[in-house]
């Protein structure tokens, strides 16, 4: 998540990430945020990235919300018998 987009007030704490090369650093996650897609919430939290000014969703967070991964086509797709959506927004 880009720091601008962490909301005020919200919990942050310092966490050990490993990459993919084997380096490790100190950042910090951001607690008990409220992420909505389409009318349906979850609360989740999200590693702050410096200098990033795109936010990843994690595949947990999207199954939870009701989502399957289309990685053939790039593409979310709603659980059947649910409303499809294209919109997210973190409060």
């Amino acid at each position: 998540m880009p720091r601008p987009f962490a909301p005020k007030g919200v919990r942050l704490r310092p966490i050990e990430v490993s990459f993919a090369d084997g380096r490790k650093e100190t950042r910090q996650v951001a607690l008990g945020l409220r992420l909505r897609v389409v009318g349906r919430d979850i609360e989740t939290s999200a590693i702050v990235e410096p200098g990033r000014d795109t936010m990843l969703l994690g595949s947990l967070d999207l199954e939870e919300l009701g989502f399957n991964i289309d990685m053939e086509h790039g593409t979310l797709v709603p659980y059947p018998g649910t409303e499809a959506g294209q919109c997210a927004v973190l409060e």
